[in-house]
């Protein structure tokens, strides 16, 4: 999906996704077809394959984003974000919370997370900041989370650690990855 779709699919008028909310008995909000994009993204990075076997020192997963995807992605996100209230209020039907820290680029500890604690689409969980830095997959990390988020707005939040700051992320390694993975100061400069 282009960024163009998504931008559209998000700015419908409040009467296409009230009838659509309707239809679909979704509580939400989320569109269809971003929810269809969201699932894929989703599925991609938990589904993809190791670079070498877990037995072996450091195995990376192997999700293989596009810059395409990036954008997509963090550009929902930035909206989604912008549209949450800043105190996070949850009622007993979330319960139990599966609460989360400090995962600094770990993909692998992630998967390994929701295997173990289940799916967020029936599970809540708190991501307590600090995705990026010090590990190697902390842009894949980031973008699976934000397309939980999107996706699962209802059952998964995240708050910002210290290194979801501009000046942290410069200094502790995750612009060093996204310029060596693409090239590019924007793809660091989506995710602050």
């Amino acid at each position: 999906m282009s960024v163009n779709k998504i931008h559209c699919v998000m700015n419908r008028t409040q009467t296409e996704k009230t009838s659509e909310k309707v239809e679909n008995n979704a509580d939400d909000g989320v569109d269809s077809e971003v929810e269809g994009y969201m699932d894929h993204m989703i599925t991609k990075i938990m589904t993809a394959r190791f670079t070498k076997p877990l037995s072996q020192n450091a195995p990376e997963v192997d999700a293989r984003l596009t810059i395409e995807e990036i954008h997509d992605v963090t550009r929902v996100a930035a909206e989604s974000f912008l549209k949450q209230k800043s105190l996070i209020r949850l009622s007993s039907d979330c319960l139990p919370v599966t609460v989360v820290g400090d995962l600094h680029g770990q993909l692998t500890d992630l998967r390994k997370i929701i295997d173990r604690c289940g799916d967020p689409s029936r599970n809540t969980y708190i991501f307590l900041g600090d995705y990026v830095d010090r590990g190697t997959q902390g842009l894949e990390l980031a973008i699976l989370l934000f397309a939980y988020q999107i996706r699962y707005p209802k059952r998964v939040f995240l708050l910002r650690g210290n290194h979801e700051d501009v000046n942290t992320t410069s200094t502790y390694g995750f612009y060093d990855e996204c310029m060596m993975k693409y090239g590019r100061r924007g793809e660091w400069s989506r995710q602050n």
